[in-house]
């Protein structure tokens, strides 16, 4: 068919149209041609015309492989099954969990449009453990499968702009030698996981100057590699450790079969894809990281796998705890969270840090005093000269918490979180604050009477009472800080002790702190360290 010059003819592999139009194109017999359904209609066309000035053509050649036609394929179980079998002929995988994350991915795949966050798959391991033969089978049964073991930067964001095909990224490590290609690809695979991302690149040059253009990569991809993927890269995929095959599967691609499972995706996409996604609480995952890659996953599967699923990401978050935990950051955190297990204060010697994690290690394997300083920079927590002009740690509740999502277990965090209320307790609303904490930091066992005690009882509401150690008859009454009944009451409850305490002074530099002493402890924890 010939079109006038005033028609806008686009290549197109497919999309969805206005007025919930979804168009695909297939391979039927030796042409290539559109799969259409719409509300009006379902069938087979040549081209889509939209209104009198744009058609749409299918490519020709496609750059993947093409489904057939749409084909029936029953319940959502009967294809998870059946894409599920496929997997298994083909390739032997450690775990039997894998071959449903795996089958969930696929499925996944072919409604992208659904989703803000997708998932990567990673296949790693030595030479001929099947990591290739991963991303055959993918290159079968995905949605516009591009496979490439080679490709340059400028056909990486043109064709995921244009087409967004299923990336499969053979061989990684073979960009090692070429770090200018290696850093545009890990650019891609960090943009592209989340819906709205893009990459910058210079596009064309415009009367002398480069015009920059937003490239969108999102989409769903799969890596093969022997060697470690970029931190920032790994922490987007789902792992697949690989190894040799201990059982029999087949040694060629079964073509037949994987061109009628195409066809059957085809149709699940033509059900599926202008379905929103169930909405309700986020899955219950200890890291925010995994509920974005699993959302999908657990989305497209039968009711009786999501919890398989749910297993095995918590599962890869320990295996990827236990990494994180070897890691140098990981082992100062894990010390400083040990030494205020033992004594919770608001500031800790950096010594004392460096003095334990060097317990029993080897001395070319010891920390040094500024190699510990750095972590703890890294790590976010701040350090102030103490006594002496020797540097010690600042510990902020929060920063304490925040790393503590990273490399503690579940139990571990639980405890972490007493050490928080505790330090929030210690925490008062005074300018002498740091002084304070100064001031008991360094108690081992404090006696009913500590300043420790006082705060502990009354920091929610009232500041310590000061005294100006040269005029004492200037000092300010507690009563006078008592803003409300409440307070009053806290006071009274205080007070009714008088006759068996006696009320003690505590003198640090030029202010003398008047303390009011309990007959008991009134919270459930030690107050000099909580007993973990």
């Amino acid at each position: 068919m010939s079109y006038g010059k005033s028609v806008k003819v686009i290549l197109s592999p497919g999309g969805i149209l206005p007025g919930g139009v979804i168009y695909e194109q297939v391979q039927v017999s030796d042409t290539v041609q559109y799969a259409i359904k719409s509300p009006k209609k379902e069938g087979l066309e040549p081209s889509i015309e939209v209104g009198e000035h744009v058609v749409y053509r299918p490519l020709s050649p496609s750059p993947w492989v093409l489904p057939s036609p749409p084909k029936p394929y029953g319940t959502l179980e009967q294809l998870w099954q059946r894409v599920r079998t496929y997997s298994y002929e083909h390739i032997d995988f450690e775990y039997d969990t894998q071959y449903d994350v795996y089958t969930a991915w696929i499925l996944a795949d072919w409604t992208p449009e659904r989703w803000d966050t997708v998932p990567y798959l990673w296949f790693t391991g030595p030479t001929n453990s099947g990591k290739t033969r991963c991303l055959d089978v993918l290159a079968q049964l995905c949605y516009r499968p591009l496979l490439s073991p080679s490709v340059s930067a400028a056909s990486i964001y043109r064709a995921l702009d244009a087409f967004h095909p299923t990336f499969l990224l053979d061989e990684f490590e073979m960009y090692e030698k070429m770090r200018e290609l290696k850093a545009e690809v890990i650019g891609v695979l960090n943009a592209g996981y989340r819906r709205g991302q893009v990459v910058l690149r210079t596009d064309k040059v415009r009367d002398g100057a480069p015009m920059l253009r937003g490239f969108d990569v999102f989409g769903f991809k799969a890596i093969s590699s022997i060697e470690e993927l970029p931190t920032a890269t790994r922490g987007r995929t789902i792992p697949f450790i690989m190894s040799r095959a201990v059982r029999k599967v087949k040694r060629l691609i079964d073509k037949k079969t994987a061109a009628e499972l195409r066809a059957m995706l085809l149709q699940y996409r033509f059900d599926m894809v202008l379905k929103s996604p169930p909405t309700g609480k986020p899955l219950d995952l200890p890291d925010g990281r995994l509920i974005e890659l699993y959302t999908p996953l657990t989305m497209v599967a039968p009711k009786n796998v999501e919890n398989t699923i749910l297993g095995y990401a918590r599962k890869e978050y320990e295996t990827t705890l236990e990494e994180e935990r070897d890691t140098e950051e990981a082992k100062v955190y894990l010390t400083l969270a040990e030494l205020l297990s033992q004594k919770v204060r608001l500031r800790i010697p950096q010594a004392d840090i460096r003095e334990k994690i060097n317990f029993a290690v080897p001395e070319k394997e010891q920390f040094s005093k500024q190699k510990v300083g750095l972590i703890l920079k890294r790590l976010g927590f701040k350090s102030k000269l103490g006594e002496g002009r020797l540097k010690e740690v600042v510990v902020d509740p929060e920063v304490l918490r925040r790393r503590a999502q990273r490399y503690t277990t579940l139990e571990e965090r639980k405890k972490v979180e007493k050490i928080i209320m505790l330090l929030h307790k210690y925490t008062l609303d005074t300018q002498d604050t740091q002084d304070i904490g100064e001031r008991f930091a360094d108690i081992d066992s404090p006696p009913s009477t500590t300043a420790a005690t006082y705060a502990t009882y009354v920091s929610s509401d009232v500041t310590l009472t000061k005294c100006n150690s040269n005029n004492s008859n200037n000092g300010i009454s507690p009563t006078k800080f008592l803003a409300n009944e409440q307070k009053k009451q806290r006071l009274d409850d205080v007070n009714q002790h008088e006759k068996n305490v006696d009320s003690e002074k505590f003198s640090t530099r030029n202010t003398v702190v008047t303390v009011l002493p309990l007959q008991a402890n009134p919270f459930q924890f030690p107050l000099n360290g909580i007993s973990l």
